[in-house]
Parts: structure tokens; C-alpha cells; sequence
């Protein structure tokens, strides 16, 4: 270490190795492992030299020299060319190519004249370089090369070459050694972990394109224990990148590898096939800026409930809109005709729009994997999410492997930008776009619950969005596409049809501003295609969430959503179209979709609740796609149809219950349930390939040891950084502090007592002898931000393990009890030293008192010097004293959770030995193990991720029923099961129908008609019998589930609008500054009027509302 320190400070002193007809020329740089100067070689060629630092022998120079020996024979245009590998005097030496610079130089130059970073496309061109050399040294050679920063990515000819291979592993290698010498601030989480992926550089290219771009790095921490964390758990900063980027800068720096783009290539594939990301301005910072637009703050975006001339009163009552004539509960319309004889399904699209589309989806993806049997998505039933949150998209894309996921394809990201950007087109948005919302764009670039801003997203990205939709229906009916589906899955789809599906909240800023503009593009791209039959379903959702204020938000877009449905369904109203994206306008009388449903999910919904809310969703989707239930509601909705003269809307409700037998589906869910969590809570004597719940002992150690190196945790490092802690009482620098008291020194006389100079210079001794005081400061005082930073990176390193899937409590124990012995054994080397100090203070002293003569300061200067690191030592030995203890609570605290979670463990896990039984199929330990494997990706992805972890769900009683909740959901999720548990058998036993206790879906009192049906195998005649004069209609299905449904039409707008907002008459109000046009004179769904003398709750004036929400709160 002494060795490096000396090297590093002197990097301009040429080293005294050389290669024979070498000459060095001149310093080039100096990294982690070594130092690199140009030198002039036989024959007149200049070349670079590489010193790594150390004997040959020495860890460092053993790493350099194994990674060069996998890339020596590495030959590619992109890849710096090594020429010789040497060793002089005991010490490694690497001549290469002389480059004419890096990245980091030409950004450097870029600052210099005034521009951000490197211009765009150039950047690019570098990238695509480094790129290509990349995926080739993983292709071609299963190397990574986990040093990917502007420094190593070397400028020739204006060509990237990639250089410097001193952290080079192949891929799948575990190295606990990579945290040693790589660069924190550019390295993958799974580099952390010493585990090297073949994805790991491309997570490192994608910080170098943010940072050479705009100078700014997706993660800012200040030191490796910060970057550490905010890499591994953090979310990346990505604001300084233009919306464009921002979705493949964000999929390359996925956690999970596997999330991330399958190649370098494809990632700057993406980032040049950014439309918007090209908009980024390169030119100077500084300067004259543009004409900024009126109102450009853009602090309030969601302004919807703050207008000034809203002077808020307190103490009045919300006023309400008239009381309605009560609509006629819907009526039982009993028999429908149909025949699901020669039934065959036609090909389907699905359509999502925003975050609760996503979760349809993603559940309907799943039950049609399970359904038929296939392993990948249907080219016959193709799906497409759009949404502006990237989150949302890349939920939508997760547990792809597990038959629920989207691919990459079937999802877009249709980003806002900044207000500026829309310059050149806001005459023609302003058309249809009010000025509050066009200058008001969210920092987010994302709607944050703001109709208008839906709308704004979608017309921005129309051309592709809609091509997207034309590509998808094309190819759902093609030819190939329909032999692929049969030969996948022995069902011959009908060649002459095609049923759309768009799927959307009307309660949300994307759904509630797109989909109707959606729907009618859909005609439109129907009648370009030729297509003759294509049935448009809309299948609209509300809900909110479990935000108070952002529920009144979602009430008032899912109001003005109603409101401008209900006007384009008037008589004699046409959709007037948008040359802003060149939709052309319908005839009057034409509707949105063939069947407009809308569904409650629920109110004030979690994951879990929401979650399964889609899940009745997607089987509702599924019945009508693949079943002959689709004969069914076909006519169902004819006849209501028929019957429709104004504009209402349908609505369904649909159960789930499976063949299987109760009590051995949740048997099966308790396995696998039982399984997951003993992997998380026991501790294995013995690893054991066997169970890959249990992490290794030398993972835990190593990577313990790469904590204790990255915070100094040892006496010297203890020592070094409370001597820092003390001297920074002192002003900074002890020999200015002494010079700061020599004339208190100099009153002492010519020989001073050694006490008398302590007191002079402000250090306090105890009875011992010890140094407690400096500068009237207790020692253990100041020694207190050490030891509140090391116990607080502490805690959150045993956090991390116990959050990693492959660690869980088990890690979290080990590593709690390794850290614990280590700060054991720290403490005594520190005692040991601090004894050695003290002895040697007292010598000193000793010979002062017996030998001082008026030899000036020295010996004064070596006394205060000698009593602050004895004060270091002391300070060091409280630090350690106090980690001791923190590590104690730690596993106190580690003990607690254990018992919490075996608590929720017993609570949600039925004990038995009986066998288990899966379709049919016995149970057995290994079929368990597969589950709980697919079970925990999918409790870590949908809950642990976004709540802090497996110790931040099991924080409170509150959090680890929520934790219990959702491994319960999560099991039946994945083992097919959203309904109760129940058999035809059982039933029938029982001497009932599997139709009784139909359920009654949300808003069926507002008038219409309703249908009830029974899907599922043939049953029995007294089963039917049992029905009598009300036996719903019946479907026969052959996958051995039975489904529950009902029907509902002709619900009421008006009154289902005003039920959705409490008949709130500020709601109304605030709806219509949520419209999504201001160019459409939108008439009002319901009257407005005050009706004082009925409403009790009527204020005897006019005042404004007191409970208004406010959007800004809310987002």
C-alpha cells in the first residue's frame, strides 16, 4: 500500500523499470491498478506503456496479469490491440496501441467551449464503437470487460477503441475481488456482488452515455458506500436526459440483468432510434435563452384545483348537484338465444392504456399461457401497452419467463416533453390544448393524473403509436400468424375476423386522456386495412388508489371522461377528428366501440387488491376470446344493442372456481407458501446445492470483506478517520493549531512541565494518563459522526442481504454474526495499539521530565502530535465499542423480525402431511421447490421491490399482514386460482347449483337489464333442476373451471357519474378543466343546479366548497 501511495503521489517520476529500446515520454494518466506513459519504441513508433502498480507478484499485478491472459488473443477494430506483456525487476508491464485520446478528453474539450458534454449523434458514434467491441468480447469470448468509463474508452482516428482490461472475468465467474478496482460510480449491481453478468457492461455504457451527454450521472453519490447503495436500491436520476432517452437509459440500468437490452448494440439501437432523445440541445449552457413561453413554472402542473379566483372558505359544506330521477334497478332478462355449436375463436387484440391496463394484461397473458399450454405470446391474440410512466411499462415486461409478462414489443413509452420542445407546434396544440397545461408539463414528463396531458402524450407520438396498432392487426390475422396459433395450439382461429380490445382507466391521466381518440383510430385503421369484421370492445376501468387526495382526482377525470363519452354519443354529434395527428373525423352517430364497458375495481386498492380486481378482469377478456362463452355475450350485447337509442354503457362481474377440490388447492398454496418461507427464515447447516435459497458462507464473507474494505473498518482505518474527526475541531490542521498557541507556550518558560503544555495547547488527560478533551471538546463527542455513519452503513448493508432474493434472513444472520466477530476482533487489535501508544506517550514524558532542555518546539510539537493519536485511538476504541453494540441490536432486531415472519408464516400456511395434488398430478418436493422459486421472483418483483425489502414489509404488524396478503394472492396468482376454492362434486353433495350466490356487479341499480351464466363442465340434471325457473344461462367449457358470471346493459351515464363523485357539484366543476379539448363545446351531463330546498346539506349561500382536492398534494 506505502508502494501505490508513493507512486500515485509522484506520477510524474518515470519509473525505473524499462524495456530495453524503450525511452519514456511523457505522463499520460494514473488509474486504480496502474499508470500509463507514452514511449517512443524500435523503429520510431510511439506507443503507450502501462505500469501496474506492485510487485508481479502482488494481488494487483497477479489480477492485471490473469485478465490480460483471456484477452491477449481478443482481435477486433474496437478492442485496443496489447503487444507485449512483460516483466521487468519483478514488476508487470503492458506496451499497447498510443491512442489519441479517450471520451472523457473530448468531453473535457466540449465543457471548454461553452457546450454541455458531447454532442449527441457523435457520442453516439462512439458508443455504437464501444458497443460492437463490447458484445464481442461476451459473444465471441464470454468476457466482461467491468471497467466501461470515459477514460477506458480510447479516441484514434476518431474511432473508439476500447481499452484497459485490468478487471476482465468471464461471464458467470464469481470474483469477490472486482470491488477492489473497479470504478464505483459506472459499475452494475451485480458487479457489486461479484457476480458478472453478461449485461454488466452495457449498465456501465449507459451511465457513460448520461454523463458525456450532459455532464450529469444517474447515480451522485459522493463515496463508494453511497454509490454502493444507491446502485444497488436506488432509482436512477434521469431528469438531465431528454424524454427520448430516458426509457432505454433507464432498461439499461435495470437491477436484474435480465430486464436489461440483450446486447450493447441494441441499447444504442434504441438510443438512436429516439425521435426525442435527438431533440437534445448540445449547444452552451450559457447565453441568451429562447422567449421563455407565459407561465412556465412548472412547480404546479396538476393546477386543475388551484385557480386564484378559488378563494377557499372554511366551515361550508360541499354543495351537490341536483338529486336525479332514480333509475330503475336493472331487470333480469332471463333465456338469451345462442349456440355455441362450431364455435372457433377470432384472432384478438389488446389494447392497453396506462399502469391499470398493464396489470389486465399482464394477468390475461398469464391465464391464456395457462389455458393452452403454450410457453410464449400467440401471434393470434397480440397485445400493446402504451403508457407515459416507464414504471408502468417496466412492470408490464417483468415475469415474462413465468407466462405473465409483455415482451418489449408489445409495450410503448409515450413520454411528454418539455414545454420548450413544443414551440414549433404550439399553435396548432393550442387549437385543442389549453395554455395552462401545454406550459405546465410536469418535471415527471409524465401526465401525473392530468387528462389533457394523456391527450398531449398520445397526439405527440400518433404516427407511431398508431402504426404500432395497424402492424399488430395486420399481423394478428395473417396467414402465418394463424398457422403459428394452431400448430401451438391445435385451435383453428377464423380467418375472416378480428375483435379489438382496448383496455384503459378512465380514472388516470393516460387512459382517461387517450382512449377515446384510440377508439376511433381503430375505425379508422379498419377501414385503410379492408378489414370486414372487426368487433371494438371497450373495456374501460375505475378505481383509486390508496391516496385520499389523488382518489378525488381520479373521480373528477373518470366524471369529465363520462361527460365527453356521453356528448359524442349524442344525436346529430360527430367526432370532429385532430389534423394534429391526422385523425379524420367519424360521421355523427358512429360510436366509439361496438360495447362500451366500465368496471369498478374497487376503492382505495393496493397491489394485491388490484391485482386480483385485473385478474377478474383478464378471465373475463379470456372467457369471451377463447371460449364459446363468446356466443354468449355476443348476444347479450345484440339484444341490448338493439334496445340502446341513448348513450348508457355495460358492466360485468365474473367469478372464478376451480375444479380442484378445495382443501387440496390450498394445500398445494401452502406448500409452496411453507417452502418460500422457511427458505427465508431457516439457517442451513450445511450448504447445499440442493437449496438455492441458501447463499454461500464465502459469498457472505467475501462480501463482508468488501464492506470492511470500503469503510476502513479496522484499526487503522478506525483510527485514521476519527484522527480526521478530531483534527477538524482544531481548524483542520494540527501544526496550525500548535502555532496558533505559542504565545500561551511561550509564558510556560524554558522548561515547562508536560501538563502545563497540555493545558496550553486545550487537551484534557483523565486519572489514567489518557487524552479525553481537544479544544474543550469530549473526545467521544467528536468521535460521534465516525461511529453514526459506520453503524448507518451497517444497518443498511445487513438490510441489503436480507432484500436479496438469494440471501433473505439467512444472509442477513450470517452476516450480522461475521460482522459482529470482526468488530470483536478490531476492538482488541484496537486496545492493543492504543497500549502500545501509551506506552511510548509515557516514555516520553518520562524523558521530558528528566532530559528537556529549551530545544524550542520539536519536543512540544512531537508530544501534541503523539497525545492526538492517542486521542485517535481513543475515539476509535468508543467507535468500535459502539458498532459492538449496534451489531447486538442488529440481531436483536434480526431475532424479532424472524419471529414475526414465522407468526405470518403460521397464519397463512395450513400444516399437513397429506398428499398434495396439482391438476391432477401428486405434488411432489420438487414441483414445490419450482413453484416457491417462481413464487419468490414474483412476491420480490410485485411487492418486496416497492416496499423496502423483505425488513421493510416485516417493519410493523400492519406491514407484514400486507406482506401476508400478498404471498397469498401471489400463490393463488401463480397457481391459476383468483376465485374460491370449490368442486361441481362438492356442490352438488351439498344440494347446490355451482350458479348459486351469483355475484351483483357495481352500478347494476342504475337501470338496464342484466344476464346470468354459468361457464364451465357439463352438470348434472339435478343440478339444473335445482335452479328451476331462474337457471342462468349455461356454457359448457372443457378446462375443468367453473365461472360465474353476469352481464349488465344499459347502465345510466348520469347516474353512474354522479354515484362516481358523491353528486359533488365542485367535482363537475373542476371536471371541466380536466376536458380534454377546449375546441369541443362539451355539454353538461348532468344539471348543475343547487337544490336548496330538498338537500339538507345545502349551505344558505353560495360559497365554494371547503373540500376541494388538491391535484398538487395528490400528485
Amino acid at each position: 500500500m506505502k508502494e501505490r501511495e508513493r507512486e500515485v503521489s509522484t506520477p510524474h517520476q518515470p519509473p525505473t523499470q524499462l524495456l530495453p529500446g524503450y525511452t519514456l515520454i511523457e505522463h499520460i494518466g494514473s488509474g486504480g491498478y496502474g499508470e500509463v506513459w507514452s514511449a517512443s519504441a524500435p523503429g520510431d513508433l510511439v506507443k503507450a506503456i502501462k505500469f501496474v502498480y506492485g510487485g508481479q507478484s502482488e494481488k494487483r499485478a497477479e489480477h492485471e496479469r490473469h485478465a490480460l491472459e483471456k484477452v491477449k488473443t481478443v482481435r477486433h477494430p474496437f478492442v485496443l490491440s496489447l503487444e507485449r506483456i512483460e516483466v521487468i525487476d519483478n514488476r508487470l508491464l503492458v506496451v499497447t496501441e498510443l491512442a489519441d485520446g479517450s471520451v472523457r478528453d473530448r468531453f473535457d474539450a466540449c465543457l471548454a467551449t461553452g457546450l454541455r458534454g458531447v454532442p449527441r449523434d457523435e457520442l453516439l458514434r462512439y458508443l455504437s464503437d464501444a458497443a460492437e467491441a463490447l458484445d464481442f468480447l461476451s459473444t465471441a469470448h464470454q468476457l466482461a470487460h467491468l471497467d466501461v468509463k470515459p477514460e477506458n474508452l480510447l479516441l484514434l482516428a476518431d474511432r473508439v477503441k476500447v481499452a484497459d482490461f485490468g478487471l476482465v472475468k468471464s461471464i458467470g465467474q464469481t470474483q469477490a475481488s472486482l470491488v477492489g478496482g473497479m470504478t464505483p460510480v459506472y459499475a452494475a449491481p451485480e458487479v457489486f456482488k461479484g457476480a458478472p453478468e453478461r449485461n454488466s457492461d452495457q449498465y456501465s455504457l449507459a451511465i457513460v452515455y448520461q454523463e458525456m451527454l450532459t455532464g450529469a450521472v444517474p447515480f451522485p453519490g459522493e463515496n463508494a458506500a453511497e454509490l454502493t447503495l444507491q446502485h444497488m436500491n436506488h432509482e436512477p436520476n434521469l431528469a438531465s436526459l431528454e424524454s427520448g432517452d430516458r426509457y432505454a437509459i433507464a432498461r439499461a440500468l435495470a437491477k436484474d440483468p435480465n430486464d436489461r437490452y440483450a446486447s450493447c448494440r441494441e441499447l444504442v439501437e434504441a438510443l438512436v432510434n429516439s425521435e426525442e432523445g435527438a431533440g437534445f440541445d448540445a449547444a452552451p449552457s450559457a447565453g441568451a435563452p429562447a422567449a421563455a413561453p407565459p407561465r412556465a413554472s412548472r412547480h404546479s402542473a396538476t393546477e386543475v384545483f388551484e385557480e386564484e379566483e378559488d378563494a377557499q372558505t372554511s366551515g361550508a359544506a360541499p354543495i351537490l348537484i341536483a338529486e336525479l330521477e332514480p333509475a330503475a334497478a336493472a331487470a333480469d332478462a332471463g333465456a338469451a338465444e345462442f349456440s355455441a355449436e362450431g364455435f372457433a375463436p377470432s384472432p384478438a387484440l389488446f389494447v392497453g392504456v396506462g399502469g391499470s391496463a398493464g396489470h389486465v394484461l399482464r394477468c390475461l397473458r398469464q391465464g391464456v399461457a395457462q389455458q393452452l399450454g403454450v410457453d410464449r405470446p400467440l401471434a393470434t391474440m397480440p397485445m400493446l401497452l402504451l403508457d407515459t410512466d416507464q414504471k408502468s411499462i417496466a412492470a408490464a415486461n417483468r415475469n415474462l419467463d413465468l407466462g405473465g409478462g409483455l415482451t418489449s414489443e408489445e409495450t410503448m413509452l409515450l413520454p411528454l416533453r418539455r414545454p420548450q420542445d413544443y414551440r414549433e407546434k404550439a399553435e396548432l396544440l393550442l387549437g385543442w390544448l389549453s395554455r395552462r397545461w401545454l406550459y405546465n408539463i410536469p418535471r415527471s414528463m409524465q401526465t401525473d393524473g392530468i387528462r389533457p396531458l394523456g391527450r398531449l402524450a398520445l397526439m405527440d407520438h400518433a404516427r407511431q403509436g398508431f402504426q404500432r396498432i395497424r402492424r399488430a392487426m395486420t399481423e394478428a390475422i395473417s396467414e402465418e400468424s394463424l398457422r403459428g396459433a394452431e400448430e401451438a395450439t391445435g385451435i383453428a382461429f377464423r380467418p375472416d375476423a378480428l375483435r379489438v380490445y382496448v383496455v384503459g382507466s378512465i380514472s388516470g391521466g393516460a387512459g382517461s386522456g387517450m382512449l377515446l381518440d384510440i377508439a376511433y383510430a381503430i375505425r379508422s385503421i379498419q377501414a385503410r386495412l379492408g378489414i370486414e369484421e372487426v368487433k371494438l370492445q371497450g373495456v374501460l376501468l375505475h378505481s383509486t388508489g390508496r391516496e385520499a387526495r389523488r382518489g378525488e382526482l381520479a373521480r373528477v377525470n373518470a366524471y369529465s371522461w363520462l361527460t365527453e363519452y356521453a356528448h359524442l354519443h349524442s344525436e346529430g354529434v360527430a367526432f370532429p377528428g385532430d389534423k394534429c395527428c391526422g385523425l379524420p373525423a367519424r360521421e355523427a352517430g358512429e360510436r366509439a366501440f361496438d360495447d362500451t364497458y366500465l368496471v369498478n375495481l374497487g376503492e382505495r386498492l393496493d397491489n394485491a387488491a388490484l391485482d386480483a380486481a385485473a385478474g377478474e378482469v383478464a378471465d373475463y377478456l379470456r372467457l369471451d376470446t377463447l371460449t364459446p362463452t363468446q356466443r354468449l355475450l355476443d348476444a347479450c350485447r345484440a339484444a341490448d344493442r338493439d334496445d340502446d337509442r341513448a348513450a348508457t354503457l355495460r358492466t360485468f362481474t365474473v367469478e372464478r372456481r376451480r375444479a380442484t377440490p378445495q382443501d387440496e388447492r390450498r394445500r398445494q398454496e401452502a406448500s409452496v407458501i411453507d417452502l418460500l418461507m422457511r427458505r427465508w427464515l431457516e439457517r442451513a447447516e450445511e450448504p447445499s446445492d440442493a437449496d438455492p435459497g441458501t447463499p454461500a458462507t464465502s459469498q457472505i464473507v467475501h462480501g463482508a470483506a468488501q464492506f470492511v474494505s470500503r469503510h476502513q473498518l479496522d484499526a487503522t482505518g478506525l483510527a485514521g478517520a476519527c484522527r480526521s474527526a478530531l483534527e477538524a475541531r482544531l481548524g483542520g490542521d494540527a501544526q496550525a493549531y500548535f502555532a496558533s498557541r505559542q504565545q500561551t507556550l511561550q509564558k510556560l518558560g524554558r522548561k515547562p512541565n508536560p501538563a502545563a503544555v497540555e493545558q496550553a495547547l486545550g487537551v484534557g488527560l483523565d486519572e489514567e494518563g489518557r487524552l479525553t478533551v481537544v479544544d474543550g471538546q469530549p473526545v467521544a463527542d467528536l468521535a460521534q459522526p465516525v461511529a453514526e455513519r459506520l453503524t448507518k452503513a451497517l444497518r443498511d448493508w445487513i438490510c441489503e442481504r436480507a432484500n436479496d432474493p438469494t440471501e433473505r434472513l439467512l444472509g442477513a444472520d450470517a452476516a450480522t454474526e461475521w460482522i459482529g466477530d470482526h468488530v470483536t476482533a478490531v476492538a482488541k487489535d484496537v486496545a492493543r495499539q492504543r497500549q502500545a501508544l501509551d506506552d511510548e506517550l509515557q516514555g516520553v514524558v518520562q524523558h521530558w521530565k528528566r532530559f528537556y532542555t529549551d530545544s524550542h518546539d520539536g519536543a512540544m510539537m512531537r508530544l501534541f502530535r503523539l497525545r492526538l493519536d492517542q486521542a485517535s485511538f481513543e475515539a476509535a476504541e468508543n467507535t468500535v465499542g459502539r458498532l459492538g453494540v449496534a451489531v447486538e441490536r442488529f440481531a436483536e432486531g434480526l431475532v424479532s423480525v424472524r419471529g414475526l415472519l414465522e407468526e405470518l408464516r403460521a397464519s397463512i400456511v395450513e400444516e399437513t402431511s397429506e398428499a398434495l395434488v396439482v391438476d391432477g398430478e401428486p405434488f411432489e418436493f420438487q414441483q414445490s421447490a419450482r413453484w416457491a422459486d417462481a413464487l419468490d421472483k414474483l412476491i420480490h418483483n410485485d411487492h418486496l421491490a416497492t416496499h423496502g425489502g423483505l425488513l421493510g414489509s416485516l417493519a410493523t404488524k400492519a406491514s407484514a399482514e400486507e406482506l401476508g396478503a400478498s404471498i397469498t394472492h401471489a400463490a393463488r396468482r401463480l397457481l391459476g386460482d383468483r376465485g374460491q376454492a370449490s368442486s361441481a362434486e362438492g356442490l352438488e353433495k351439498a344440494g347446490r347449483s355451482p350458479s348459486d350466490g351469483l355475484p351483483t356487479p357495481a352500478w347494476a341499480e342504475h337501470g338496464g337489464h342484466y344476464w346470468r351464466a354459468v361457464a364451465g363442465p357439463p352438470a348434472e340434471e339435478s343440478a339444473d333442476n335445482a335452479d328451476g325457473a331462474n337457471a342462468p344461462n349455461r356454457v359448457v367449457l372443457n378446462d375443468g373451471d367453473h365461472y360465474q358470471l353476469v352481464e349488465v346493459g344499459g347502465v345510466s351515464i348520469p347516474h353512474l357519474a354522479a354515484e362516481v363523485i358523491g353528486r359533488r357539484r365542485d367535482y363537475t366543476e373542476l371536471a371541466r378543466r380536466v376536458h380534454t379539448r377546449r375546441d369541443i363545446d362539451w355539454t353538461p351531463l348532468i344539471p348543475e343546479r343547487v337544490e336548496d330546498k330538498d338537500d339538507p346539506f345545502a349551505p344558505a349561500d353560495s360559497s365554494p366548497p371547503t373540500s376541494t382536492p388538491h391535484a398538487t398534494q395528490s400528485v
